[in-house]
């Protein structure tokens, strides 16, 4: 019953933060899960890891963090900037905590190899991209209004003594 007469959520900023974050999360989730089904398609939770899967999370991992993370200058939001550089600080020490204790050979030149190639491709892109006006986001939509026949009678109501 309140809420035709509520202009606008209260605590806006918080909400986009939070509601940013929690896009994220389980974008990164799908990804993770995505993978998982990928190299074990019927037995999901019993199977286990194999050294080229534990190498395709990491990747895929910090491709994710990276795509975040130029969105977010995309787009002008420190939050999802921020989520993808958190998501890449994971990947590096899941790639570091990988390459001391599991993974041997050619797969641990390529998972410490590839994750250089991204982290390196994201600090030049942090350094030279110059971003321009915000494309597209919360703040930049027209506020949502009542109808205008509900508009009118509350403004009348709001007039007269």
């Amino acid at each position: 019953a309140m809420s035709p007469d509520m202009p606008r959520i209260r605590g806006r900023d918080w909400f986009e933060r939070f509601a940013t974050i929690a896009c994220v999360a389980h974008l990164f989730v799908g990804a993770t899960l995505a993978v998982r089904r990928a190299y074990h398609a019927t037995a999901i939770s019993e199977a286990s890891t194999l050294d080229v899967e534990m190498w395709t999370y990491s990747a895929v991992w910090a491709l994710f963090g990276a795509g975040a993370f130029w969105l977010g200058a995309q787009r002008r939001e420190a939050g999802l900037r921020w989520s993808g550089l958190v998501i890449l600080l994971g990947a590096t020490a899941y790639v570091f905590f990988l390459t001391l204790t599991r993974l041997r050979g050619i797969v641990q030149f390529g998972s410490v190899l590839g994750l250089a190639a991204v982290l390196l491709g994201v600090a030049w892109f942090a350094r030279t991209y110059q971003a321009g006006p915000r494309l597209s986001g919360p703040r930049d939509m027209q506020a949502i209004t009542p109808a205008a026949r509900r508009e009118r009678r509350r403004a009348r109501r709001y007039r007269s003594p």
